[in-house]
C-alpha cells in the first residue's frame, strides 16, 4: 500500500527559492529576498532548509505548486523507494503565461524519481492530507481542466491518491489568485488537527465561502480537531509597495487595485513548529494564541508575510518539504537549458 509523505513528518528538509522577477516583486525582488533569507533562518532552527539559486532556472518562487508530492511503499521507506507525483503546470490557469521553467523544474531537480502527468492540470498547493484524509481545493482543479466533467475529475483524483480518502472543497476566497487553493482555506497541521479560514461577519466578502467551507469540513470525523482562524478582509496594498514594479503582458498586473489575501491558514507546518504568518493586523496575536492553545506541544514562530502576499502567495506557497533521505538527490547544480 502506498504511503504519502506528510509535510509535518519528522526527517524532512525544506526548500525555498530566491525572488527575482521585476514584474512580480518590487525593487527587483530585494525586499522579498531579505524575507526569504529570514524565513530560511526561522525554519533552520528545526530542520535543514536551503534556498535554490535563481541560476537553476525557475519562473517564480512558488515551489509548493511546481514540485511533486511524494509517496512510497508502506514497508519500504528508504530513499530509493520514494516517487514524486507531479501534475502538469500551466501558470495557475493563466495568471502567468511565462512558466516553461516552472513546468520542468521537478524533473530537472529529481530526474526519473518524478512521475509526471501530461493530460490534466493542477498545482500541489491544491492538496493537504494527514496520511488518511485528503482535502482538495476542487474549484481550482475544475477551472484548469474543462475537458473533464466533475465526476471524471473526482474519480481521477480518488484513483491518483489512493488510499487517501478525498474530500472535495468546492469554494474559494475572492482574493485568491489561484481560484481556490486549499492552503488558503484549510490545512492539516498534524494527524488530528486542521486549521481553516472563518468569519462570522455577514458583510465580509468571503462570508458565504467560509460558511460553505465549515459545512464541507463536517465530512471529516469528529476525532479531527477543527480550529477556526479569523480571515481578514482582502487588504489594499500601498503605493510604495507597487510603485517600481514593471508591467508585463506575461503576468498579472500588480497594481494598488489588486487586493491582498491575508490568510492565516497559509502557514508552514514543520514537525515541531508552525511558522505563522503575521500581517500587521489586529488578528495577528489572536491567531497565535488560538493556535498555541490548539496544539500546545508545537512551537509558534510568528513571521511577517506581507512582502510575500504582495507577490500573490504566502508562507505555505513559497515553502516545499521533502523527505530528508531525498535531499542528496536534489540536482540543483544543473541550470535550465
Amino acid at each position: 500500500m502506498r504511503r504519502w509523505f506528510k509535510e509535518y513528518s519528522a526527517g524532512q528538509v525544506c526548500l525555498l527559492a530566491e525572488p527575482y522577477r521585476s514584474d512580480v516583486w518590487r525593487k527587483n525582488g530585494e525586499p522579498a529576498q531579505a524575507r526569504i533569507k529570514q524565513l530560511q533562518q526561522s525554519i533552520s532552527q528545526f530542520q535543514p532548509c536551503s534556498i535554490l539559486p535563481s541560476t537553476i532556472g525557475y519562473d517564480d518562487i512558488w515551489l509548493r505548486d511546481t514540485l511533486p508530492l511524494w509517496h512510497t511503499i508502506e514497508t519500504c521507506p528508504e530513499a530509493a523507494d520514494w516517487r514524486g507525483w507531479q501534475p502538469r503546470f500551466n501558470g495557475w490557469g493563466g495568471v502567468q503565461s511565462a512558466y516553461d521553467k516552472d513546468a520542468t523544474l521537478a524533473t530537472r531537480l529529481f530526474k526519473e524519481r518524478v512521475i509526471s502527468q501530461s493530460f490534466w492540470v493542477a498545482e500541489n498547493g491544491t492538496f493537504s492530507h494527514n496520511g488518511e484524509w485528503l482535502l482538495i481545493g476542487f474549484n481550482s482543479i475544475k477551472s484548469r481542466n474543462p475537458q473533464l466533467n466533475e465526476s471524471q475529475l473526482k474519480r481521477l483524483l480518488a484513483d491518483t491518491f489512493e488510499p487517501l480518502k478525498p474530500i472535495f472543497i468546492e469554494t474559494q476566497l475572492v482574493a485568491d489568485e489561484t481560484g481556490g487553493h486549499i492552503d488558503n482555506l484549510v490545512l492539516f497541521v498534524n494527524d488530528n488537527t486542521v486549521i481553516y479560514s472563518a468569519t462570522n461577519e455577514p458583510q465580509h466578502p468571503d462570508f458565504v465561502a467560509c460558511q460553505q467551507l465549515e459545512k464541507q469540513l463536517q465530512e471529516l470525523p469528529d476525532s479531527i480537531n477543527k480550529i477556526a482562524l479569523p480571515l481578514p478582509s482582502p487588504q489594499p496594498s500601498r503605493y510604495f509597495e507597487r510603485c517600481n514594479i514593471t508591467h508585463s503582458s506575461g503576468s498579472l498586473a500588480r497594481t494598488t487595485e489588486l487586493p491582498l489575501l491575508c490568510s492565516y491558514v497559509n502557514c508552514i507546518v514543520l514537525n515541531q513548529a508552525l511558522i505563522v504568518p503575521q500581517y500587521d493586523l489586529p488578528e495577528d496575536q489572536q491567531v497565535l494564541e488560538r493556535l498555541q492553545k490548539a496544539v500546545p506541544d508545537t512551537r509558534m514562530i510568528p513571521f511577517n508575510a506581507r512582502e510575500l502576499v504582495l507577490g500573490g502567495g504566502g508562507l505555505h506557497c513559497v515553502s516545499y518539504q521533502l523527505p530528508l533521505a531525498l535531499a542528496p538527490l536534489v540536482n540543483a547544480d544543473v541550470p535550465c537549458a
